[in-house]
């Protein structure tokens, strides 16, 4: 078999269109890297949320920042003292 301009030629025109097809898909799955992300991002909200309940109901329920002594029990304390 001899190699001739015109084989040479349509082989360019496969590999260019294989270059072309290989890029697209780059492209689509950066996109789907990027949609992933998100999504890990939703995810791991969902789950620091669902931290956050356990801790308030552990904490029967008090928000975080709250004292868990009310301010009738602290006048009782400082008048004992």
């Amino acid at each position: 078999m001899m190699i001739d301009k015109e084989t040479i030629e349509k082989r360019i025109a496969v590999v260019e269109d294989d270059i072309k097809k290989v890029n697209q898909q780059i492209a689509d799955l950066d996109n789907q890297k990027g949609e992933a992300t998100k999504l890990l991002y939703a995810l791991d909200g969902a789950r620091q949320q669902c931290v956050s309940f356990l801790q308030e109901l552990n904490n029967d329920g008090q928000a975080s920042g709250q004292s868990d002594v009310s301010q009738e029990e602290e006048a009782t304390s400082v008048a004992l003292s």
